[in-house]
């Protein structure tokens, strides 16, 4: 997450938003993570499993990155580097869709 968190960091002023979602904790215990951790992006509590749900998550950590359209062009079940290549290349095309 600290890179995906970096990448909000040095893209948000080109429209990237990320969604950091809790699943069925207590927002106590997710905002300790948070504030631990000291993350930028916005964090959501799912603490019915609705967003788990809809979004078919069967595991922690799980990516996903939607266009302008909210359409899913990336779905990852475990952890991401978003730093790569690849990913940095996938947030450019995306950030310049208009």
């Amino acid at each position: 997450m600290p890179s995906l968190d970096e990448a909000y960091l040095q893209n948000k002023d080109d429209g990237l938003q990320v969604l950091l979602v809790n699943l069925q904790e207590k927002s106590t215990e997710a905002s300790s993570f948070v504030e631990h951790f000291n993350y930028k992006s916005t964090v959501l509590l799912d603490s019915e499993g609705e967003v788990a749900k809809k979004f078919h998550i069967m595991g922690i950590p799980t990516s996903l990155l939607l266009d302008r359209s909210g359409k899913i062009v990336f779905r990852s079940n475990g952890s991401v580097n978003w730093k790569s290549a690849k990913m940095e290349t996938l947030l450019d095309q995306l950030l310049e869709e208009r």
